[in-house]
């Protein structure tokens, strides 16, 4: 018999409501990930990349939920059907975020900024620095342990945060556009800590239009990635 899938997504619609007034509407199409396996969000601004990203880490609802139609299992459980606060739990150790924009505290060093947010939900904060300095050797980054985030390149800094969603090993990772204004050397780092999550068993979804990148992540990933390509029409 063949293993559940990690991820199910059926009938998911999102309406952009304002002020109680009905807005335009995304149909998102059906798909299902496995454990391992990663898949590659793609389309033009505007096409709901980051909004499903969204949908799918519990952080967004929508009016277009269609009680005991719409689905999104993750290990066998329908989110939509949690609360906020229990699909916010979820949150960072079965499900991983990479946000498009980089948010680090100038106040903390690069250690702290990985391991704090994270030791708030996530357990044993020794535990959580020993991963974060093993991500960060592997990242290029061990010298950058007690840097304050505002001596961070833009690259060091996207690094940190793929790093910060890593350290909590949650069994599904998101990233939005994690290579946006990256230099090739950045973006292949992060390539290869994505496809070192998915060799571990962990399930990836990449929102990404960045041809070149989408490229390093097929070379770096044992298993070809596949495609769901969004549409603004």
């Amino acid at each position: 018999m063949p293993a559940p899938h990690l991820l199910e997504v059926a009938k998911l619609s999102h309406c952009y409501d304002s002020l109680g007034a009905r807005g335009r509407r995304i149909e998102f199409p059906d798909f299902t990930l496995d454990a391992g396996a990663m898949l590659l969000l793609r389309g033009a601004s505007g096409s709901g990349k980051s909004t499903l990203l969204q949908r799918l880490a519990g952080a967004r609802t929508s009016s277009a939920d269609v009680f005991d139609s719409t689905r999104i299992t993750l290990r066998g459980q329908n989110i939509l059907a949690l609360s906020q606060a229990q699909r916010d739990a979820l949150r960072p150790t079965t499900i991983g975020w990479i946000p498009q924009r980089v948010h680090l505290l100038n106040s903390l060093n690069v250690i702290d900024n990985i391991v704090l947010p994270i030791a708030l939900s996530a357990g044993s904060k020794a535990m959580l620095r020993q991963r974060a300095l093993e991500l960060l050797e592997r990242a290029g980054l061990s010298a950058l342990v007690s840097a304050k985030s505002t001596e961070l390149s833009v690259g060091q800094a996207a690094r940190c945060c793929v790093i910060r969603a890593l350290i909590a090993q949650p069994k599904l990772l998101l990233a939005d556009e994690p290579s946006a204004a990256l230099d090739s050397q950045s973006a292949q780092a992060i390539a290869q800590l994505l496809c070192d999550f998915c060799s571990a068993g962990g399930g990836l979804i990449v929102a990404t239009h960045d041809e070149p990148f989408q490229q390093q992540l097929r070379s770096h990933c044992a298993t070809a990635p596949a495609d769901i390509e969004l549409s603004t029409a």
